[in-house]
């Protein structure tokens, strides 16, 4: 028998029931739901405790196993704010491989990735203007990307749900440019009865083929029916787009992967490298940056503070993945895989002293079957991040009820709105909610809510967490 049951077991007769467990009976409101959509009480989790106690005011079903969907990015954010520090950046560096006169580079140019999450477009065209800004301005060679710093396991985009192409699905690399995801904007011109695409961020090795047919009428779901076609090579792709479009569908916009991770950051280097005035003869490489390189300039990406903030604010995938790479990497040496993040994780806690063995993170985004952690179990992350030093980062990187991130439309017409932190996750039968809120009688609670339920609804699954939230607003 371990410690942990020795001593619940030896409270249990000096506490009732209710102090050690919390209630044992759900708030009303989240009852009469349940009962409604016919989901049975054992399929649904709570845990709910004022910060400044030691007991919980409700624990449903908290110790057992269940899919958080992307809740465990508080894991992977809170770990990694905590171990690299709120201040911790990651660096590009920009270097020559080749003697290099008058602004011209007689041999490659080398892009070492370091695993910057926020690579997005404007970010890259402040990048090079600094690296115009140097002299140089003409490259004879090849564009090398070196994405050596990570190496994480060999992944079938398509796996999770049989769609590659949809951004949630990217994955991540050293050198990741717009988080990999590319802007198709459709424009419907009447006059001419065409349909013009356009792509942000512009990219030198992409091309459209357009077979959209224009069409009189109301858009009825129509622009979902468009076909689309991804065909790649080493450093360039094409993407053919088929079917009808309805004028009703308007000026309409979709994010999609459609390049690898190296050939879309070269795409855009040279997109913006020849607007600026650049040349490059040369075409994509990748590999290892050669020893006798040297360094023209490194690029510094924003704070882990405000890295963090985005990734719980809007529920980035592909940039909770790169958090838990960078923890491999730093913690059990470069390049950062999965499972030295989540041994880099598992050191962390120990050192947290927090002992939770019904873990699984897998990639620590939440996008998988198989990540399982209980409701009391993220309370207790909770908790220690709340009583931790940054804690004020933490907090304010969640997504404000009613207010910002993934709770903009939530609430809004609630007391509670702007009164908690909530970070949400959802997959296929899997919902769920965690994070604080300050009740009317401004108190601080730590709220998890997980639902697992096949055939689970999206709007009943809100539902039922807003029904909680309320409840403890109202406490």
């Amino acid at each position: 028998m371990s410690g942990r049951t020795v001593l619940l077991a030896l409270l249990s007769f000096l506490l009732p029931a209710q102090a050690l467990y919390g209630a044992t009976a759900l708030p009303a409101e989240v009852g009469k739901l349940l009962r409604r959509h016919k989901i049975p009480t054992s399929d649904l989790s709570i845990y709910v405790q004022d910060v400044s106690s030691t007991r919980p005011v409700l624990a449903w079903q908290a110790d057992t196993s269940r899919n958080p969907a992307s809740t465990i990015k508080l894991l992977t954010t809170f770990a990694a704010m905590d171990v690299l520090g709120p201040a911790y950046t990651w660096k590009t560096a920009a270097l020559a491989h080749g003697p290099m006169r008058d602004g011209y580079l007689e041999g490659d140019l080398v892009l070492k990735g370091g695993g910057d999450p926020f690579l997005v477009t404007e970010r890259m065209w402040k990048f090079l203007r600094e690296l115009r800004d140097t002299g140089l301005s003409h490259i004879a060679g090849d564009l090398v990307i070196d994405n050596h710093v990570f190496s994480p396991e060999p992944e079938d985009p398509a796996a999770f749900d049989g769609k590659p192409h949809r951004s949630y699905n990217a994955q991540p690399s050293a050198l990741l440019v717009n988080f990999q995801s590319v802007r198709f904007t459709f424009d419907p011109d009447d006059e001419r009865r065409r349909v013009d695409i356009t792509t942000s961020p512009r990219l030198a090795n992409l091309t459209i083929k357009n077979h959209l047919r224009y069409t009189i009428g109301s858009c009825r779901g129509s622009f979902r029916r468009m076909k689309m076609e991804v065909h790649n090579g080493d450093a360039d792709g094409t993407v053919l787009f088929a079917g009808k479009y309805p004028e009703g569908c308007g000026r309409a916009s979709i994010n999609r992967v459609v390049l690898s991770p190296s050939a879309k950051a070269y795409g855009v280097f040279r997109a913006l490298w020849e607007e600026m005035g650049g040349t490059l003869e040369g075409s994509l490489r990748i590999g290892e940056t050669p020893e006798e390189a040297r360094e023209i300039m490194t690029f510094e990406s924003p704070p882990m503070s405000e890295i963090v903030r985005r990734v719980n604010k809007f529920s980035s995938n592909v940039m909770a993945r790169t958090l838990l790479l960078t923890l491999g990497a730093e913690a059990c040496g470069e390049p950062g895989t999965y499972d030295k993040g989540r041994r880099a994780l598992s050191d962390w806690l120990a050192m947290r002293r927090l002992d939770l063995p019904d873990l699984h993170v897998d990639n620590g985004s939440g996008l998988s079957r198989n990540t399982r952690i209980t409701a009391r179990t993220m309370a207790q992350l909770l908790l220690t991040a709340y009583r931790s030093p940054y804690q004020p980062e933490f907090m304010a990187s969640l997504p404000l009820v009613g207010m910002d991130g993934t709770m903009y439309r939530r609430l809004r017409e609630s007391p509670i709105s702007g009164r908690a932190h909530i970070k949400t996750g959802s997959l296929d039968d899997v919902s769920a909610s965690a994070g604080y809120v300050l009740s009317s009688g401004e108190k601080l609670y730590v709220v998890v809510v997980f639902l697992n339920h096949e055939g689970l609804r999206r709007t009943t699954a809100k539902a039922i967490q807003d029904e909680v939230l309320k409840w403890v607003y109202a406490r």
